[in-house]
């Protein structure tokens, strides 16, 4: 129970940091060439901050689940 509980906790964070690597190092998004073609960048940082959304309702969901579990054991 505790291995499941460490693993999906640094599985969300190491989702996190790669998602934060992506958002702030902009030439991954923007290839060579195209400096001016700025939608497909915005498009792309749009989609991590909508990852980063979807994260965090996961991470409140697992922390109430956590609470949930505790709550019956007692």
């Amino acid at each position: 129970m505790k291995n499941a509980f460490i693993f999906k906790y640094v599985g969300l964070l190491i989702a996190f940091v790669g998602s934060l690597f992506f958002y702030l190092n902009r030439s991954i998004f923007v290839s060579r060439g195209y400096e001016l073609a700025i939608d497909g960048y915005l498009i792309s940082r749009t989609l991590v901050i909508l990852f980063w959304l979807y994260l965090i309702v996961k991470l409140f969901n697992y922390i109430s689940e956590d609470k949930k579990i505790k709550n019956i054991e007692r």
